[in-house]
């Protein structure tokens, strides 16, 4: 197993409060509080958009927003919210428009029947689980704490221990002035013509950047003028944003969009995110066929701001959705949006019982640690466990159907600020399920176009979490499904634990429409989108069948007929790297590169010319493995991932890799691919997105630089390092194919409590996962802009220690 159990403990602390202030609590948190009971279909369920202050709906007033040197510092911080829909440009205000009157939800039709007891079952069934295994990392983090010698009295009970995460966005086509930047970077895009939402865009002149509970609009170039040229305040945490036309989309996440439903950070067991779960990331994992693919956590809230030639930007729109986001691509005007919809629960919705650690015992060491099973627990904590799970199982069988499949909620705003809201409810008659048994929630694809003022589509799919992959005419769904039932099991001779169960939408983007085209299903497990590619009328999927770590494993490209509704297979390369599972894969073209992993990384070059006969052409094996792979030069693919070299006092738990490592690979002759250029991060627990996330992979071809996020942790835990923070901030390369990976230089940030005023900064993890403070990079002719979520720094390629100048984000 890649993941030693230990690792999985410490995050566990951390989460819970061992390293930082608990989530949850009001003092640091400011998406906890317990909110008013109701659920989206009850009686007293209203889908009000959340206020902020009284807005008089007149742009341009500053009655109702704060003047510009009141604006809130951190939008993290508790009473430091920026009030949502609200502009500041160095003195100028824009005013927040008043709430919306929302219809009240329609009865759902009796053709949403079974649509509804379909996601009834599998939110207990989801529930039951989470609580299972939030009891068995109970049980691992209390023992760790008993061997752990000065660890802080933590709360285990894992209330308000999800995760906060930010998610990420794409580029977009605002006419810039003509005095901008002649050159400058775009998003980190896996297809061309498919944007994809992210923390920052970028124009020749501007940046605009998602961080915390606002729109940031930079004026960027000249770089030595660098300073911020529009705040939005938005309702929830702004994630990501694309950019079509004159509008900007900002996708947010918040549990307060709907004031009158709980909280999820009260709703664990729902949540997606669950809290522990090992190896679920929204964004990608590195533990290949062991990732589970997620959803964001939070609800889901799509602000389209509109830029007029004169005066500040004003929103135009607002959609609330029920559910929490799997991913977004826009298409010209066109922007999708796959979320999931999240089920109802209540405020005492809990994985454990709130006085667990009373019912233990207080204190380590109060029952067995080493060997035997959670039955070692107390017999009065474990009553109250299954005491607590079925009252959330009667609650969950007991709530009204239509709270299963909510409407989305459009609001559109004049020029005055005035809204008017409308309802997109679901069509329950073009429901469609998996072949395959489904482990998750109904699943929605909403498209509008961001220049009109036309109703969303909405598509809605009896699915799962998914992986996304979208050409301009289609969009893949990819769900990973649990071998539970064997009358629905594709495969019912072969025990294969998971398969995939693929659906596909042919998109329009001219109507931001969507259609269902068509399913199959294949055996194994995706690790991100980079596994699935739409080419020459073929769609091409790498998948895992078991996993490394159970010591069976072996990977599968198949290639099916993109143009039929079943998706037919019409070529399989089977059996490549038995024992091994997938960490990464790229097809371009007629070419496929896959790389798999247990002790080496084989880097596989695959030809799927001939569609019906894939096949592989060469291979190179060498230490550790590649988790992004990216095309640079014409033969050429510069990679990021990890080492395998194992110091001696790790090596006995044959569990863990070493340092972050850069890759250069010759694939000019495909039978032959080499390892030209490796750079080492030097220190063992350094950590990049770059691992987990594309977007915070950054090649710039013009000056031939690659900027990577880094956090490099040293000092000293159990003769290694790992515990210290030694650099955070942005490293840069030179890379070209004949000189390889050269380094140029570190943009460095500030290191010390984090901006939002929650868990301080710093390692939790002593072999890997230090947070990195920056989150993005942006080129502009010979400068880099170092963006994290609470500051943009400048600095020119060259020499990007010297700082030119420095936006902070509050």
């Amino acid at each position: 197993m890649r993941v030693h159990g230990l690792a999985l403990v410490f995050a566990a602390l951390a989460a819970s409060g061992c390293f930082g202030p608990e989530e949850g609590d009001p003092a640091t948190d400011p998406y906890s509080g317990a909110g008013n009971p109701g659920e989206p279909g009850g009686p007293d369920f209203r889908p009000d958009a959340p206020s902020g202050p009284p807005g008089s709906g007149t742009p341009g007033q500053a009655s109702d927003c704060p003047a510009a040197d009141e604006f809130p510092g951190g939008s993290g911080v508790p009473g430091a919210r920026f009030p949502a829909g609200c502009a500041s440009k160095r003195g100028g205000i824009a005013a927040l428009p008043p709430d919306p009157a929302v219809p009240a939800p329609p009865e759902l039709p009796p053709a949403c029947d079974a649509a509804v007891e379909w996601a009834r079952q599998r939110a207990v069934t989801r529930m039951e689980q989470a609580m299972d295994r939030a009891l068995s990392n109970y049980r691992m983090a209390w023992c760790v704490k008993s061997l752990i010698k000065d660890t802080p009295d933590c709360d285990l009970s894992l209330k308000g221990s999800m995760t906060m995460l930010s998610g990420t966005g794409s580029a977009g086509v605002i006419p810039p002035p003509p005095t901008g930047a002649q050159e400058y970077s775009d998003t980190n895009n896996q297809v061309e013509g498919v944007d994809e939402p992210d923390l920052v865009k970028a124009d020749s002149e501007r940046l605009f950047v998602a961080s915390g509970d606002a729109l940031h609009v930079i004026s960027a170039w000249p770089p030595e003028e660098a300073g911020i040229e529009w705040k939005m305040g938005t309702l929830g945490q702004a994630s990501r944003l694309t950019r079509a036309g004159k509008r900007v989309a900002v996708l947010t996440a918040g549990d307060k969009l709907l004031p009158e439903v709980p909280p999820l950070f009260e709703c664990p067991a729902l949540n997606s995110l669950m809290g522990l779960l090992p190896g679920v990331n929204p964004a990608g994992c590195i533990w290949g066929s062991d990732c589970t693919i997620a959803s964001e956590g939070r609800r889901l809230g799509i602000e389209v701001f509109g830029f007029p030639a004169a005066g500040p930007p004003r929103l135009v729109r607002r959609l609330t959705f029920p559910g929490a986001l799997y991913g977004a691509r826009r298409i010209g005007h066109a922007l999708y949006a796959v979320a999931e919809i999240i089920p109802p629960c209540q405020d005492d919705f809990r994985l454990l019982p709130a006085d667990m650690d009373v019912l233990v015992g207080k204190g380590p060491g109060s029952f067995s640690c080493l060997g035997g099973s959670e039955t070692e627990l107390p017999e009065p904590a474990l009553a109250a466990f299954q005491q607590l799970k079925e009252l959330n199982r009667s609650y969950l069988l007991s709530a009204p159907a239509a709270a299963f499949l909510p409407p989305v909620i459009d609001t559109l705003y004049d020029d005055q600020g005035n809204p008017d809201s409308r309802l997109v409810p679901v069509d329950c008659v073009t429901l469609v399920a998996s072949q395959v048994e489904a482990d998750g929630v109904p699943v929605d694809v909403v498209g509008l176009r961001l220049d009109l003022d036309e109703q969303p589509t909405r598509t809605t799919l009896l699915a799962g979490p998914s992986a996304l992959y979208a050409s301009t005419g289609s969009l893949y769904l990819a769900v990973r499904q649990r071998q539970t039932s064997a009358t629905l099991w594709p495969y019912p001779d072969e025990w294969l634990g998971y398969a995939t169960a693929l659906h596909r939408l042919a998109l329009d983007p001219n109507k931001a429409d969507s259609q269902y085209s068509g399913q199959t299903a294949v055996k194994g497990n995706v690790v991100n989108q980079f596994a699935l590619d739409e080419y020459g009328g073929y769609f091409r999927i790498a998948t895992t069948t078991g996993t490394a770590n159970q010591g069976f494993a072996h990977s599968t490209v198949t290639v099916l007929d993109a143009g039929k509704s079943d998706l037919p297979v019409v070529g399989v390369l089977d059996d490549l790297a038995p024992t091994e599972d997938i960490r990464s894969a790229r097809f371009l073209g007629p070419t496929g590169y896959v790389v798999t992993f247990k002790n080496k990384d084989p880097l596989f070059v695959i030809d799927l010319s001939d569609p019906t006969q894939p096949e592989i052409l060469g291979m190179v094996d060498i230490p550790g493995f590649s988790t992004y792979l990216h095309p640079f030069a014409p033969g050429f693919l510069l990679t990021v991932g990890y080492d395998g070299g194992v110091p001696a006092p790790l090596a006995a738990f044959n569990s863990f890799f070493s340092h972050v490592v850069l890759k250069v690979f010759d694939v000019s002759d495909a039978t032959s691919p080499k390892e030209t250029s490796v750079v080492k991060i030097p220190t063992i627990g350094s950590y990049t997105d770059a691992t987990v996330n594309h977007l915070a992979f950054h090649f710039y071809p013009p000056e031939s630089v690659l900027a990577v996020p880094m956090a490099n942790c040293s000092g000293g835990q159990w003769g290694e390092n790992g515990s210290e923070v030694a650099f955070n901030g942005l490293k840069l390369y030179r890379v070209t194919p004949d000189e390889g990976i050269v380094p140029i230089g570190d943009l460095p940030h500030p290191v010390g409590p984090d901006f939002t005023g929650g868990q301080l900064f710093g390692c939790f993890n002593w072999w890997t996962g230090a947070p990195e403070r920056v989150r993005r990079s942006v080129f502009m002719e010979d400068y880099v802009y170092s963006i994290s979520l609470a500051e943009v720094r400048v600095a020119s390629i060259a020499s990007p220690a010297i700082l030119v100048s420095s936006v902070p984000l509050d």
